[in-house]
């Protein structure tokens, strides 16, 4: 698993992007692990400050998963009409024939 993230400060608040990717079948724990990181490092940069937490997340983690590991740090405001399924770019290997 790999986590990315860009952040900074707005006149109202600040704007944290996080992009989660993993192999397939990770695992809880691990997932909480890099979420937990990641909110603590928001924490860190912008202490007391409220702000836009955005999360994109490859297909192989199973939304439920991360909204109930987020649910488990305190963070459970999620915008209305938000995608619940998109696929910017997907790209699948083609086997080559011997």
């Amino acid at each position: 698993m790999v986590t990315f993230f860009y952040c900074y400060r707005t006149c109202t608040g600040f704007l944290y992007f996080l992009d989660v990717y993993s192999e397939p079948d990770v695992s809880c724990d691990h997932l909480r692990e890099h979420l937990r990181h990641n909110l603590l490092n928001l924490q860190r940069l912008f202490p007391d400050e409220d702000g836009i937490l955005t999360l994109a997340f490859d297909l192989h983690i199973q939304r439920n998963l991360i909204e109930t590991s987020l649910d488990g740090f305190g963070v459970r405001d999620v915008l209305p009409g938000q995608e619940q399924f998109q696929v910017l770019y997907e790209r699948v290997r083609k086997k080559t024939m011997k």
